[in-house]
């Protein structure tokens, strides 16, 4: 039986990690490592995590470069066959997620598997904003607009010591991430039609349209530095036209 890895990182977000994490520990499926990388939290955070101790397998407490500098520590510590992310803000769907991602791996030999997000309102979490719809991965996945959604991707651990997040990108680090793993050549790749997280909405990429451009400014720099190109057409047409079109 595959042990799954789920990573997640957090810093004073008292307010949803106990959501979080009870949708990992109530997983039907229990062969999972779960590992909680805090950076510090003095808003009551820890008192939260520290009532669930006896179900999380380990919990790092300690300052640290932000977001993805959390995610690379996970991504270190974990040493399970598969590893995934789960946000301090989102959740699982439903309590057979897990087991689903493991029968998805087994049946494909896949190195990734991905699947689909809900985006729900913050303070009414069971009210769905819009779909993100992943979609089949194909030649020209990514220059066609589209992209993982990054909470519900999972890998091969193999790939978890390979890839980590550069933390020079402040709000493209996810985008990037994936843009060097899906491009790596004869990855092999599976999507699972699955609404697998609620993810909630308020996350600091599209907190205003300062940050929305230099997600896309660092996001056209990762193109250039993996690709040697930047697709503009993507960036500015398909990209923005996929995202207003799942709005509707």
């Amino acid at each position: 039986m595959k042990v799954i890895s789920i990573i997640t990182v957090v810093y004073n977000n008292f307010r949803t990690i106990e959501h979080a994490i009870n949708s990992v520990i109530k997983q039907s499926y229990e062969n999972i490592e779960y590992i909680i990388i805090d950076g510090g939290s003095i808003d009551g955070t820890l008192e939260i995590i520290k009532n669930y101790q006896s179900n999380i397998t380990r919990v790092i407490s300690e300052p640290d470069q932000g977001l993805y500098d959390a995610m690379n520590k996970g991504l270190s510590l974990a040493t399970g066959d598969v590893v995934g992310i789960l946000n301090s803000d989102d959740f699982y769907t439903s309590e057979d997620v897990i087991r689903k991602v493991v029968d998805g791996f087994a049946s494909s030999n896949c190195d990734i598997l991905y699947g689909d997000v809900n985006y729900v309102e913050r303070d009414q979490p069971d009210q769905i904003v819009r779909k993100w719809i992943s979609g089949e991965y194909v030649e020209n996945y990514f220059e066609k607009g589209f992209a993982p959604a990054h909470p519900t991707v999972f890998i091969k651990r193999e790939f978890a010591d390979e890839f980590k997040y550069n933390l020079k990108y402040k709000l493209a680090a996810d985008y990037d991430w994936l843009l060097r793993l899906f491009k790596k050549p004869d990855i092999k790749v599976r999507y699972l039609p699955l609404e697998m997280i609620n993810m909630r909405l308020g996350g600091a990429t599209s907190k205003n349209w300062k940050n929305i451009l230099r997600g896309n400014f660092e996001i056209a720099q990762s193109w250039w530095e993996n690709e040697g190109k930047i697709p503009l057409l993507t960036l500015f047409y398909y990209r923005p036209k996929i995202k207003l079109k799942q709005f509707v």
